[in-house]
């Protein structure tokens, strides 16, 4: 697991920690806070899952830039730490979770229309992708293409890369995803 939490925040995730930046850090969600969106380290199997990795050094800290050379099947994984050391690892398999702005070359590399003044893709309501600003009926959406999550931060969207603001989107979400589905199976028929 890479992180760029700083190490002492990793060893003692159930505190804050002043990071070098200026920036307070706590890996394990605390229970009392409304924000439940870290890990969640108060349950057993997590909290256990969690200090297994700490103990078999599998949690790397500090990671200021990460870059995969190969496919997300496999492939060499360079790693960049905040004090300069550089590491190589070679990866089976590659997943990744990350909660920051995506590139906008990235939305671009998807084929998703841009809002050019908030440079976040467009989408409707349930997170549909829009493939065209402006356009009607059909034409408008990428059929089935949605997205959940800080895809969707926009101006217009501050709550989306948080647990409630997912939630509220969730019902018209799977009631799309299931149309769209029913669409596409009908279509094969």
């Amino acid at each position: 697991m890479l992180t760029h939490y700083p190490l002492e925040a990793v060893i003692f995730p159930e505190d804050i920690i002043l990071g070098n930046d200026g920036d307070e850090y706590r890996v394990f969600r605390d229970v009392k806070s409304p924000n439940l969106v870290d890990y969640a380290g108060d349950l057993d199997l997590l909290r256990d899952a969690y200090f297994r990795a700490l103990k078999g050094k599998k949690i790397i800290s500090d990671v200021s830039h990460w870059d995969l050379q190969g496919e997300r099947n496999g492939g060499t994984l360079h790693i960049k730490k905040s004090d300069g050391q550089s590491l190589e690892l070679r990866t089976d398999v590659m997943f990744t979770l990350i909660g920051y702005s995506h590139p906008l070359e990235v939305f671009e590399k998807m084929g998703l229309s841009i809002n050019p003044e908030t440079s976040t893709p467009a989408f409707d309501y349930d997170g549909e992708f829009q493939r065209k600003l402006g356009a009607k009926g059909r034409k408008r959406v990428y059929p089935g293409y949605f997205g959940l999550g800080c895809v969707l931060q926009s101006k217009e969207n501050p709550n989306a890369i948080v647990i409630p603001g997912m939630m509220h989107r969730m019902g018209d979400l799977m009631f799309s995803v299931a149309m769209r589905a029913y669409e596409y199976q009908a279509k094969k028929q």
